[in-house]
């Protein structure tokens, strides 16, 4: 298990660590979330790359989908956060 203080070491942290899950909020100091995520999933091919945020915006959903993101949560989604990492850590 690791993290990352800020987008510039989080994509360097997947790189280092080879997890299978990776939860990113996109909102993000310094370079924009979207390109930390694709950059992520570049060095990551086989992770769970989960959004955690607060902004609800369809579109940014989809960009996030499109961009690698297995799954895109809203904070408030606490649960279902908990439950995608329970289930793909088990196996």
């Amino acid at each position: 298990m690791g993290t990352a203080a800020g987008n510039l070491e989080a994509a360097e942290s997947v790189r280092t660590l080879d997890p299978d899950v990776v939860v990113l909020d996109i909102s993000m100091p310094h370079r924009e979330g979207i390109q930390v995520l694709r950059e992520i999933r570049k060095g990551a091919p086989r992770a769970e790359i989960i959004i955690f945020t607060s902004d609800p915006s369809v579109v940014l959903q989809e960009v996030c989908l499109e961009s690698g993101a297995n799954f895109y949560l809203h904070k408030t989604q606490i649960r279902d956060l908990i439950d995608i990492c329970s289930g793909r850590l088990a196996q």
